[in-house]
């Protein structure tokens, strides 16, 4: 069906709307917080490192067709080294869901060497009326606010976390990539304690000091995005990007 696809459309890769809904059911909102992917380790692999993305990659091989697919940061869980990783560096992920998206890089790049896999952070936006919306760092500082509850962050968790618009309108330019792995958002050198109350100030919630709880374990997900930058594609900073986000609404003065 993807082949078929393909040649009514030319060069577009378009993914049926059928198999784009199978992959989300698996990787919606806390599928690799919560441990569904274990649970549905199975399935996640057959539509994650076997199915879809590998369909694509042949289908795209043999049409001559660009393929631009979606990685994880996930694929750096367990790493020790500190400070913004590379893409270069060897890597054993230590939950179930980076080692599935590290097997489907592997597996895609094997079928398409041409392809583009971009590394994603965790991303957010503002709610839209009538639009579902995922669970997202502004979202769930608003949501504890609402209801007077704290959030537990711990000062030696590092990630990125990306304003999603910004990393929509990078994905024209990232098309013309050459093929490979690439880490893809917003850098961030701070700690997530630290990046979450940068947020809850920026959002001018209350009593801030109370929204959240610092408890103590340690993660480092921050991705170097230097490759990315060689090719002129840039992101906002953590820091920088929700001001992005609250300018594109129109209230970053309220």
């Amino acid at each position: 069906q993807v082949c078929d696809r393909l040649r009514r459309d030319g060069v577009r890769l378009m993914l049926p709307m059928q198999l784009r809904s199978a992959a989300l059911d698996v990787t919606d909102v806390d599928y690799m917080e919560t441990g569904a992917a274990v649970q549905f380790a199975d399935l996640a692999v057959v539509l994650g490192g076997d199915g879809t993305m590998l369909r694509l990659a042949r289908a795209a091989a043999q049409r001559g067709a660009k393929l631009v697919g979606f990685s994880s940061d996930q694929v750096y869980a367990g790493v020790q080294q500190p400070g913004s990783l590379p893409e270069t560096m060897e890597l054993s992920p230590a939950n179930v869901y980076g080692r599935q998206k590290l097997e489907m890089e592997q597996r895609t790049l094997d079928a398409c060497p041409d392809t583009v896999l971009l590394r994603a952070t965790w991303m957010y936006d503002l709610p839209s009326y009538g639009l579902p919306i995922r669970g997202n760092l502004p979202l769930n500082l608003i949501k504890a606010t609402m209801y007077g509850k704290k959030l537990c962050f711990s000062n030696r968790d590092y990630r990125g976390i990306t304003y999603v618009r910004q990393a929509v309108e990078n994905l024209v330019p990232a098309a013309n990539l050459p093929g490979g792995v690439y880490n893809y958002g917003s850098e961030n050198r701070e700690d997530m304690v630290t990046t979450a109350l940068a947020f809850a100030e920026v959002l001018r919630l209350p009593d801030v000091d109370n929204l959240i709880e610092a408890v103590d374990w340690q993660r480092n997900l921050a991705m170097d995005c230097g490759k990315l930058r060689g090719y002129g594609i840039r992101f906002d900073t953590t820091q920088e990007g929700i001001y992005h986000c609250l300018n594109d609404y129109g209230v970053a003065d309220l």
